[in-house]
């Protein structure tokens, strides 16, 4: 299986002001049949939040929204994620961009609050607030494919904004969950960027793996990482456990690539960061 990673359960917090509320942002970065899953993960992830008490006010969702209307969809209107429940995850949905529709400077005005007739919705967030952001996509070494390889996502595009989004005060702890291909090269850029975590499904020289596998769908479901990080993030104590803990659950349960924390070091400690704090929105 390779090796876990070690963290310092020493680590000072840094000071940082109470938390007043929770936003999350997920990003499905592709298009197609062929990559149903991604979009998947990502309504899977979305109605995790809404049952934690999250509201479409506090999620923004950007995803191709090309799957339901489908001809290859054996079941219209619907997105499901396990072909034994049936459960259709494209209920009560708000999309609020399509993919196809944005670049990845657009993205950057999103998460950096910057709205204009384009961008109506950006994050609304200030240093009171933890930010959750999930992604689902394609990677290279180097970088994140944003839709069909437009390799614009770089991990120095990546550093520029988070230390952009630090600086303009729009998050008091940041937790960025990167299901893609190589995505720890994106992550490892991402260094010394103040009270920011990454977790990501594969390291730098490594590929993710999807799974499920689905013959009538005749296209994977979900991916690996993602679905061993529903699994914990659905089980009855998940909101007792550390991030370390999550960490942990998420590399056991993982197939074919290692699971990687990013900039613990600038985060803080993570066997003193819970789920609860970025998955659960209790303001409401």
């Amino acid at each position: 299986k390779g090796y876990n990673q070690d963290f310092d359960d020493t680590q000072i917090e840094t000071h940082l002001k109470p938390c007043e509320g929770n936003k999350a942002v997920l990003i499905a970065a592709s298009s197609g049949w062929g990559n149903y899953r991604h979009q998947a993960d990502m309504l899977a992830y979305y109605q995790l939040l809404k049952m934690n008490g999250f509201t479409d006010d506090d999620i923004i969702l950007i995803m191709a929204d090309d799957l339901v209307s489908d001809p290859k969809n054996p079941y219209p209107g619907q997105i499901i994620r396990n072909n034994n429940s049936l459960e259709n995850l494209y209920t009560d949905v708000k999309v609020d961009y399509k993919l196809s529709l944005l670049t990845p400077f657009d993205l950057k005005n999103i998460l950096l609050g910057i709205s204009s007739e384009k961008l109506p919705v950006v994050l609304d967030s200030d240093d009171c607030d933890n930010i959750l952001l999930l992604w689902s996509g394609h990677g290279a070494p180097g970088s994140l494919l944003w839709d069909e390889n437009q390799k614009t996502i770089t991990g120095d595009f990546m550093s520029d904004l988070f230390n952009e989004m630090y600086a303009a005060g729009k998050y008091r702890k940041l937790f960025g969950i990167i299901e893609a291909c190589y995505a720890g090269s994106v992550a490892a850029k991402c260094k010394g960027v103040p009270n920011l975590l990454l977790m990501t499904a594969a390291n730098d020289k490594e590929t993710s793996k999807a799974e499920l596998y689905a013959p009538l769908w005749n296209t994977y479901l979900s991916n690996s990482f993602t679905m061993a990080m529903l699994e914990t993030l659905q089980g009855e104590n998940y909101y007792d456990l550390s991030i370390r803990d999550l960490y942990s659950e998420a590399f056991s349960k993982t197939m074919g690539s290692h699971v990687t924390l990013y900039n613990m070091e600038s985060f803080g400690n993570v066997f003193f960061n819970y789920v609860f704090e970025y998955f659960v929105n209790s303001n409401h």
